[in-house]
């Protein structure tokens, strides 16, 4: 049986924000999920939550988002927790040096891109 069948691993949503940032969500069992937005030619985490965490779940979703849309997962973000810094540090063997992050910008109900 594949972890994919195990976790009940799946796409749950893909839209397209009005700014015209595409975004994926994934779910994994009952309590773990992951959004991603693509941007350029890769997948950038917005938020990931694993349960229980260090069971190798959030890798799973990485690799099912990287699986599905044929994308790399970058590690691109500012907003990380600490089990998030591990994770890409186990990952990657890098550090967390993002380029751009996403910002809410309530004014034009959309997300903007700033330089990390």
């Amino acid at each position: 049986m594949s972890w994919e069948t195990i976790l009940k691993i799946k796409l749950t949503h893909t839209f397209t924000e009005g700014s015209g940032l595409k975004v994926i969500e994934i779910k994994a069992g009952e309590d773990s999920h992951g959004s991603f937005f693509v941007l350029d030619d890769k997948l950038v985490p917005f938020k990931v939550t694993a349960r229980p965490a260090r069971q190798g779940i959030g890798t799973k979703i990485y690799d099912y988002a990287e699986k599905i849309t044929g994308l790399p997962v970058k590690n691109e973000s500012l907003n990380q927790t600490e089990d998030a810094r591990k994770f890409w540090e186990k990952r990657t063997g890098e550090e967390n040096k993002p380029s751009i992050i996403p910002i809410w910008n309530p004014k034009t109900n959309r997300y903007d891109w700033v330089e990390g």
